[in-house]
């Protein structure tokens, strides 16, 4: 985007089209028909400056974000990139929602060790407050109820000593 604004030039847009359709095995000649599509059909894309696009919903740019993020994190043999990437995107309160969206990403497989690292985030931070709070808001997500042992795990990690404390704190 320009200078970090969420707005994008519609050349660069286009640009950005193409380099995704060539690199997908697409038409490129579709260009024109996609980003009439998402500015003038789906409003997905608004121009609130002239000769400017973003998204006109937050959270459909945070989920886009999220899956630009998922999709692009460098892989390793133990598959620790991805996680890594989620770790560092989670640990900012400000990427809150990008990281909720990157959790749902996660396959089954894949569940239990974001809860092990949810937990070592938990037992390793410098800030009692926020790994647990945002654990918390992944179990209320719903992202770990396929994963019963490691929701349990995790909610016993949000809820340790330090963690009472802090529920109890927010409840008055």
């Amino acid at each position: 985007s320009a200078n970090g604004t969420g707005r994008a030039p519609r050349a660069e847009l286009k640009r950005e089209m193409k380099y995704f359709l060539v690199d997908n095995e697409r038409d490129v000649a579709l260009v024109d028909e996609l980003f009439t599509a998402v500015t003038t059909r789906v409003w997905a894309l608004v121009s609130r400056v002239e000769g400017t696009f973003e998204f006109d919903v937050q959270s459909i740019r945070e989920y886009f974000a999220a899956r630009y993020l998922f999709d692009r994190s460098p892989t390793s043999q133990t598959g620790a990139g991805v996680f890594n990437t989620f770790l560092e995107t989670a640990a900012r309160p400000y990427w809150a929602n990008t990281a909720r969206f990157m959790s749902g990403l996660f396959r089954y497989g894949e569940k239990a060790q974001l809860a092990d690292d949810l937990i070592a985030g938990i037992d390793e931070s410098k800030s009692r407050f926020w790994p647990r709070r945002f654990g918390q808001t992944l179990v209320q997500d719903g992202i770990f109820d396929d994963q019963l042992r490691s929701q349990r795990r995790l909610i016993e990690s949000c809820f340790d000593e330090s963690g009472l404390r802090i529920a109890v704190r927010e409840i008055h």
